[in-house]
């Protein structure tokens, strides 16, 4: 069964940004574990130029990183929509199980904006825009409008699934589309990056072909690369 992703709900707007709730689009894959049926988003303009987005179990049975772990700004306060600032290039996003039973990195530990003080919704150079049904997210900034997404998850954005199901008898074991999966131990989010772009390294990956990593600009399906935990030195050519 395909991952069928999350559907929009209960969206709640305010002077600081959204809150909305998400559900599964479908019945639930699996593939890697149990699919959490009920997660929560917060978007947060922080600044002028700082966005963020969170999401999460709605249950708040995940492990996620508490917010003394990250300096973030100050929770804003105030409206500014129409002014201009600097900061307004900044969006935060955060996606996490509505149930909160999933682990995330706590605030705390990521050097981040203090909460903001100040309402930047209107103002700040970063839009957040969406799909409710299947969910999809895309952040443009407000002064090119026409330019690519600095981020975008859209379906129409990515390319087909590179590869066939790990075992080719149960066709859930691969995702067609990149969809957003959240289980309670697979985590799967994908941004569409403009031709060109340059990713390099990657978990300090060697490769014959150099240290640039492929992204199938040339009609391929791009690098595909396995991260495993064991202490061995960086073999060439092959998953870390």
């Amino acid at each position: 069964m395909a991952a069928s992703g999350y559907s929009l709900g209960s969206l709640l707007e305010s002077d600081i940004g959204l809150t909305a709730q998400l559900t599964l689009a479908g019945p639930a894959c699996n593939a890697f574990g149990l699919d959490i049926s009920d997660l929560t988003i917060e978007v947060t303009y922080q600044s002028l130029s700082t966005l963020h987005v969170k999401i999460y179990d709605t249950a708040n049975q995940q492990f996620t990183i508490p917010d003394s772990a990250i300096e973030l700004p100050a929770v804003p306060t105030t409206s500014y929509t129409g002014s201009s600032d600097l900061s307004l290039s900044t969006l935060h996003v955060k996606i996490y199980d509505t149930a909160n039973q999933q682990f995330t990195i706590p605030d705390s530990a990521i050097e981040l904006p203090a909460a903001p003080t100040t309402s930047y919704t209107g103002s700040s150079d970063l839009v957040f825009n969406y799909d409710e049904t299947p969910f999809a997210c895309w952040i443009t900034r407000r002064s090119d409008p026409d330019a690519m997404p600095l981020f975008d998850t859209r379906a129409s954005s990515l390319p087909p699934t590179p590869i066939p199901p790990f075992n080719a008898s149960d066709p859930s074991t691969a995702f067609d589309g990149f969809p957003l999966v959240f289980e309670d131990q697979y985590l799967q989010v994908a941004s569409a990056l403009p031709y060109g772009t340059n990713i390099y390294g990657l978990g300090e990956v060697i490769a014959s072909s150099g240290f640039r990593r492929d992204i199938g600009t040339d009609g391929g399906v791009g690098t595909i690369q396995t991260h495993w935990s064991r202490d061995i030195e960086d073999p060439i050519d092959q998953n870390m």
